[in-house]
Parts: structure tokens; C-alpha cells; sequence
């Protein structure tokens, strides 16, 4: 038997058993899988949930952060204390969400050797992640009707042949708190673009000579025919003070200003050496290697795409060294400029404002050789990285791959699937719609298929098929995903579904956010069940009293537990084949990483890594002060000593 016969039949035999076996199916539906006992321990769990055979309908699932969700270690990441590597970011930096506000880095894996990718963005920008690291993308929808934003993996942005290209949005502006910064941020750029080093002066041609007059910028004299020099008083101490005598630069203070004030800088940078042609493109010209990158990041921080372009200058075949150029093609509304005479340029430009000048479209995904990668775990998710700060992800069996196979061993199944936030809800949707429209999954479910249509709303049009709700063709069963908070009607449902009710620690610190989704769960989720329903709850356990805690504080012999520490600490889950003080994956997060994880942010890897939250202040007795005794010592001691005991109330 040759050995692609053989192939096919060990094919063959699994697919067989997917049709029975959850953790067989993962396996089928992905090849490429690598199943850890965890990962078969938890299948194994929700297909016991499911079939009936747990001793509760309801199961609680804890894991630490999820492996493999990983950049290159030498990734740049624009943090409020400036420029880091992705490898040396700590708990308690501050690195900049999708949305511009900072956002606090929770925990660091330590970098570990794994499969890399290339993902190629249009204009030579590329970022090394690994294959199962996610990202928000914008992408053809299947009906070819639209495009939707869906939160997909490295390997899986080019999983279908795409219209159009996928994009990632370029336009997020950095938010920060208005500070006080010790001179103009208008006249400093001013200085930069054109300004003399080690002087507080600036120079200018005849042209907007007039337009500085009129602003009262300075004392100017005319140094010579056509060339003009503005004094401006303090200029040249600030300079100095700012440490800019030695090499221009943009000052970290200015760089990571509030927008305003950041928006004034790049007015002074462009009113003095930079340019707009009658289609509005803008350029921007330095020698200054630091000073172009400076301003290509200032750009970029206001939500401007732009492109670079490094050459050598040359004056009269005379070698002039290294310039940059840098391009761009602002809307004809934004103030690039504050001189009238090339502001009017650009806000009556003869080109349209196009929306792909805020958009990274991705040219494709290239393999290369493994890398050492590290994953962070951020409130919110999502962080811009890169030079070009390109927004980045940061679950996968219990919330996209369970309610596939659930509904092809039962497509008359009724799933709702819930998140803290209603879009996170419809990316499970859209990733669980791509599995059932798999080749694989039909080898293995024939019978289970959705409409091949979108269908939002009439349900005379065929069955419903939209990222809210899809339904099972010809059986009546459907997924809905839906947000936390957000309503529930209809049929009620037989598996119900909850990742994550809460982002980040910021909510689950908040006493009023704990009550909403406590009053979520009791008023609307549980109102959907009926008698043989079956729930799934996994989760990031940020703080004893979150939905978790009170569910076991209230009810704790309804619920099957799994918590599976990144360290084994005792014996008290009897499925962990691990001994105490292994790691749970030793071969990418060692034992040591983790130790130091745990020296850096103690109570951040107690929740994130550990599933064991605490308050401020609590766990005052530690579990590393007591050791161990034989009996017969214990009762020798107990004979002489009355025993005391000491509880610790705020351990968990």
C-alpha cells in the first residue's frame, strides 16, 4: 500500500469518528492542529455537556491566555513612554488601542521559538506574526454584497479568493490628556522644517514672508536677496532644553501630545518645508533620518496613511547623502497646513477624497522560517503595532469550533452565543459559518448546510443567514450571537454559550458593571432556557465577585468546573495529568517565564494565568509559607499543641 493510500484511509477512519467525537473533528476540520491534552480534556467536556454526560447541564471552563496569539519579538510598539519592542513590553505599559485611547498592558508571555508568517500590506509595510494571531479585518462577504469587518487569524486571511483586497483601517488617532509642553508646538515645527540648528532662528523665502509678518511670529531681517531670517525670542533655549542642538528630532513630549497640539506641530513641519501639488498630495522632504521618521510617526498618530521613500540626493552629480521622502494624501477638510497660500492648495485640490487613503490592504501572507515570539494580553484586545501602527488582535474550541460540530451532530440545535460586546459575538458567528461551509465539514456533516444567500430579515426569501443569525437549511436549528446586554426573544434556546462577559479588569473592577451582567444573566439570558437547556460559561476570572464567583458562590453544585492554571498549584482537579509546580505547556511557556510573569505583576497572573482572583490587599496568608508533614508527626505535634487555625478571608 503506498503511502497516499495510506493517507486517505487514515482520513477516512477520522472522519468516521469526527461524526461521534468532537476532539476527532477538531482534528479533521483542521490538519494543521495541534492538540494538547487541555484542548482534548476540554472537547471531551463540552461533547460530555452536550450528549448528557456531565454530572451538571452546566459547565465552567478557565484557561489562561490562549498560545500561538503572537508577534515577532522585535515588533516596534508605540507606548505613552515612547518606542518598545512587542518582546519587552511589561504589565503596567500603556501601548495605544484600535481606537487611539491607551490601553494598559495586563501580562506578557516571555518569548518562545514558533511558526511565523509575513503579512504584506500595500506600500511595502509588513508585520511578522504568528499564524494564529488575530487581526480585524475588512473583507468580501460571501454574497459578494458587502464587506464586513471580521476578526480572523494570520493564516486564515486568504482562507477564500477575495474580490477585493482585505484591509486592516488606518485612520485611528492617538488620544491623549492635554498637556502643557514648555514652547509652541506650531513655531517648533516651524524651526524643524526650517529652522537653524543651534540658533532660535528660522528662515524663509519671499513667498511667505508676508504670511509670518502677518502672524507676528518674530524679528525679521533680510539676510540676502530672496532669503529671509526670523529671530524668535526663546526659541533657541528651548531648543536646547528640549535636546535638540546636537539632532533634530521630534521630542517625545510632542510626539505623544494631545492632537490638538500634535496637529499644530505637523501645521509648523508642513508650513516650512513641506509641499502640496493641485491633486493634494503632500510631501514632506528631510536629510534628517530621525527628523522623517519622527514625522512619518506623527503622520500616522493623527490617523494619516502615508508612504516613504529613502534615496540618495545628488546636487550637480555630487553626491548630497540619504534623504527621505515622505507622501501623503490628506482630505481636502484637514488643516495639513496653516499658511493660507498651501492650505488653499490643498482644500481646493482637484482629486477627490478617496477612502483608501485610510485603509492597510494586505497583498498577501507569506511563509517564513520560525521566529521568537511573545503574546501580550491587553485591555480591550486590540493595540496598534508596528511603525505604521496597524491595529492587532489579541477562543477558539468552546466558542467557534463547539457550535459547528453541535450543529452537525444536531442541526436542529438552538445556539445563542454571547460576548461582552456584541461585534466580538458576531466574529464567533462569522468564523462558525466558515467552518460549516468548509469542504471538510461537509465531508463530515453532509446534511447540515446554510443558505448559500445572505438573508437579513424576510424569512420568506429562504433560511436566515446574516453575522446576528444563521439557520440550519431544512431543520430548523440556528445560531444567534448576541452581546452582553443586548436583547434576547423568540424560541428559547438548547445550548447557550458565554466567552468573556467581561472586556478587561478595568469593567470587572467596577462594582456596577459586575451588577449589569449579573442582572443580563438573571433577567434576559436565563429567560431564553428551558428545562434540558445546557450552558457553557468560559471566561478570564479578573475578580472573585465577577459572574463566575457568584455563580459558584450562589449555586456551586449546578456547575462542572474546569480550571486549568498555567502552574499546577495542588491536586485538587483530577483530570490535569500535570504534578504540582509543572507548566501547562512547557515546550512555549516554561516554567521559569512564568515565575518571572508571576515577580513582575503577581495579582494580574493570579487572574490571567492562575484563575484565581483576589482583591487589592487580599491573600495575606500565602499558599508558599506552609510545607507538608506525615501524620503521625501531625499527630505527635497535636497530642502536645491545641491546634489554631487562621483563616484568610480575602483568599480565593
Amino acid at each position: 500500500m503506498n503511502e497516499e493510500r495510506l493517507h486517505e484511509l487514515e482520513r477516512e477512519v477520522l472522519r468516521r469518528k469526527a461524526v461521534q467525537s468532537f476532539p476527532h473533528f477538531l482534528d479533521y476540520t483542521d490538519p494543521n492542529y495541534s492538540r494538547q491534552w487541555f484542548h482534548t480534556l476540554i472537547a471531551e467536556k463540552c461533547q460530555g455537556l452536550l450528549l448528557g454526560r456531565l454530572p451538571t447541564d452546566r459547565l465552567m471552563v478557565f484557561v489562561p491566555p490562549q498560545h500561538g496569539k503572537a508577534l515577532e519579538e522585535h515588533t516596534p510598539v508605540l507606548t505613552t513612554q515612547g518606542w518598545k519592542t512587542h518582546g519587552s513590553l511589561q504589565s503596567g505599559d500603556y501601548v495605544f488601542g484600535a481606537d487611539g485611547h491607551p490601553r494598559r498592558v495586563l501580562a506578557n508571555s516571555g518569548t518562545y521559538l514558533w511558526p511565523c508568517q509575513r503579512i504584506e500590506f500595500a506600500g511595502g509595510v509588513s508585520l511578522l506574526a504568528a499564524p494564529q494571531h488575530e487581526w480585524q479585518i475588512y473583507s468580501d462577504h460571501d454574497d459578494h454584497k458587502g464587506r464586513v469587518l471580521e476578526r480572523v487569524e494570520t493564516q486564515q486571511i486568504f482562507v477564500r479568493r477575495h474580490r477585493r483586497k482585505p484591509y486592516i483601517p488606518a485612520d485611528a488617532v492617538l488620544q491623549n490628556a492635554e498637556t502643557e509642553l514648555p514652547f509652541d508646538p506650531y513655531i517648533l515645527g516651524l524651526w524643524l522644517g526650517d529652522g537653524i540648528k543651534k540658533q532660535g532662528t528660522i528662515v524663509s523665502g519671499d513667498e511667505d514672508i508676508a504670511y509670518y509678518r502677518s502672524i507676528a511670529l518674530g524679528h525679521i531681517t533680510l539676510a540676502r536677496k530672496g532669503y529671509w531670517r526670523i529671530r524668535v525670542e526663546g526659541l533657541c533655549k528651548a531648543a536646547r532644553l528640549l535636546g535638540l542642538h546636537s539632532e533634530k528630532h521630534i521630542p517625545l513630549a510632542y510626539l505623544l501630545a494631545d492632537a490638538s497640539s500634535r496637529w499644530a506641530l505637523l501645521q509648523g513641519l508642513m508650513d516650512s518645508d513641506g509641499t502640496c501639488d493641485t491633486r493634494g498630495n503632500c510631501e514632506f522632504a528631510q536629510k534628517r533620518g530621525r527628523l522623517a521618521e519622527d514625522v512619518y510617526t506623527l503622520l500616522r498618530s493623527l490617523g494619516i496613511k502615508a508612504r516613504k521613500r529613502h534615496y540618495r540626493a545628488k546636487l550637480y552629480g555630487k553626491d548630497c547623502g540619504e534623504k527621505t521622502r515622505i507622501f501623503f494624501n490628506p482630505d481636502r477638510t484637514q488643516a495639513v497646513f496653516r499658511n493660507p497660500r498651501k492650505q488653499n492648495r490643498l482644500s481646493e485640490k482637484t482629486a477627490s477624497d478617496r477612502n483608501d487613503k485610510k485603509r492597510f490592504f494586505i497583498e498577501r501572507v507569506v511563509d517564513v522560517a520560525p521566529r521568537r515570539v511573545n503574546c501580550i494580553e491587553v485591555e480591550g484586545g486590540m493595540y496598534l503595532a508596528g511603525r505604521d501602527l496597524i491595529p492587532t488582535h489579541n477562543s477558539e474550541i468552546v466558542s467557534r469550533k463547539f457550535p459547528a460540530w453541535a450543529l452537525g451532530y444536531n442541526p436542529k440545535l438552538k445556539i445563542v452565543g454571547t460576548s461582552y460586546a456584541a461585534n466580538l459575538a458576531q466574529g464567533f458567528s462569522r468564523s462558525i459559518q466558515r467552518t460549516i461551509d468548509s469542504p471538510e465539514y461537509k465531508e463530515v456533516f453532509p446534511c447540515t448546510f446554510l443558505n448559500s444567500q445572505n438573508v437579513s430579515t424576510d424569512a420568506r426569501r429562504g433560511y436566515l443567514r446574516n453575522i446576528d443569525i444563521f439557520e440550519t437549511v431544512g431543520h430548523g436549528g440556528f445560531y444567534r450571537a448576541v452581546g452582553v446586554g443586548g436583547g434576547l426573544t423568540g424560541t428559547p434556546v438548547d445550548l447557550g454559550i458565554i466567552d468573556d462577559p467581561v472586556k478587561d479588569a478595568l469593567e470587572a473592577a467596577s462594582q456596577t458593571y459586575r451588577d449589569r451582567v449579573w442582572e443580563w444573566y438573571t433577567d434576559v439570558f436565563l429567560t431564553r432556557l428551558h428545562n434540558n437547556s445546557k450552558q457553557c460559561l468560559i471566561m478570564t476570572r479578573w475578580n472573585e465577585d465577577d459572574l463566575a464567583g457568584r455563580l459558584l458562590r450562589t449555586e456551586p453544585e449546578k456547575w462542572t468546573v474546569i480550571r486549568i492554571p498555567a502552574i499546577r498549584e495542588d491536586m485538587d482537579f483530577a483530570d490535569d495529568p500535570r504534578e504540582i509546580g509543572e507548566a501547562l505547556w512547557e515546550e512555549k511557556h516554561s516554567v521559569e517565564r512564568l515565575r518571572e510573569a508571576e515577580k513582575r505583576a503577581p495579582r494580574p497572573f493570579a487572574a490571567l494565568y492562575q484563575q484565581r482572583p483576589s482583591v487589592e490587599g487580599g491573600n495575606i496568608i500565602k499558599r508558599e509559607w506552609f510545607g507538608t508533614i506525615s501524620q503521625a508527626d501531625f499527630a505527635r505535634i497535636a497530642k502536645k499543641t491545641a491546634p489554631t487555625f487562621f483563616i484568610d478571608t480575602a483568599y480565593t
